[in-house]
C-alpha cells in the first residue's frame, strides 16, 4: 500500500513539472489515477503483443525448420531417384551384353551342330 502511494506520489509531482513546463493546468489526483489506469492498461497491452510476437517467431521458425527438414528429404529423395536410374541403365546394358553373348554361344552351337551334320553326311 505505501509503495502504491509512493508511486502516486512521485507520479503526482512529474505530472506537476510536467504541466509546469508546458503552462497547463496540474492535474488532480483522480487525473492521475484515471493515467496511471491508462498506463496500466496500455501496459498489459503491450506485455500481451510481445507474448503474441514471441509466439508468432516460434511458430515462424518451426514453420521455417520443417521446411527445410522437407526440402532435404525431397532433396534426398531425387538423389536416389537418380542413382536408381543411373543403377537401372547400367543393369539394361550388362543384360544387352548378356544376351548378345548368349546369342553369339547360340550361333556358335548352330554353326558346330551344322558342321557335324555336314561332317556326319
Amino acid at each position: 500500500m505505501k509503495l502504491k502511494i509512493a508511486e502516486r506520489t512521485s507520479k503526482r509531482e512529474i505530472l506537476k513539472t510536467y504541466g509546469e513546463k508546458t503552462g497547463e493546468k496540474t492535474p488532480s489526483a483522480e487525473g492521475a489515477i484515471v493515467t496511471q489506469g491508462a498506463i496500466d492498461k496500455i501496459s498489459a497491452s503491450i506485455k500481451e503483443l510481445r507474448e503474441s510476437i514471441k509466439k508468432n517467431i516460434q511458430q515462424k521458425n518451426e514453420f521455417f525448420s520443417t521446411k527445410l527438414t522437407t526440402q532435404k528429404q525431397s532433396d534426398l529423395g531425387t538423389n536416389q531417384i537418380k542413382t536408381i536410374e543411373v543403377q537401372i541403365v547400367n543393369i539394361k546394358d550388362f543384360i544387352e551384353e548378356v544376351e548378345g553373348t548368349i546369342k553369339t554361344v547360340e550361333l556358335k552351337i548352330k554353326e558346330e551342330i551344322a558342321t557335324k551334320k555336314v561332317i556326319e553326311t
